[in-house]
């Protein structure tokens, strides 16, 4: 097993590798300088795999608490009205609805 065969496992493939290399302690003809550099490299691809997991909640909680939703103001001036549409909102969901059924979309509908 290598560095690089290590550093594509998941976590799964890990802990056998791991059980694998621990097994080798005990060996009196073990190189354990290979052996230690080969536990560096598990311990150094569980740490990736915790750090892409630790992002991927942090993302996903951002997208929870409604970041990155784009909502649009349309201004008086143009004589339509001043509402703030957002993917939340019902006048959204309508026009997604009536575009998913290929019915004809009014222009307040489609800039909603």
């Amino acid at each position: 097993m290598t560095r690089e065969e290590i550093l594509a496992m998941n976590a799964d493939q890990l802990d056998g590798a791991m059980t694998e290399l621990r097994g080798h302690e005990n060996d009196a003809d073990a190189d354990f300088e290979a052996l230690t550099a080969l536990l560096d490299a598990v311990e150094e691809r569980r740490t990736q795999l915790r750090s892409a997991e630790e992002a991927r909640k942090a993302y996903a909680a951002r997208i929870a608490g409604g970041e990155g939703i784009t909502k649009e103001t349309i201004d008086f001036k143009e004589g339509r009205s001043a509402m703030t549409y957002a993917i939340d909102t019902k006048e959204y969901r309508d026009a997604w609805l009536a575009a998913m059924q290929g019915k004809q979309v009014t222009a307040e509908e489609r800039t909603a």
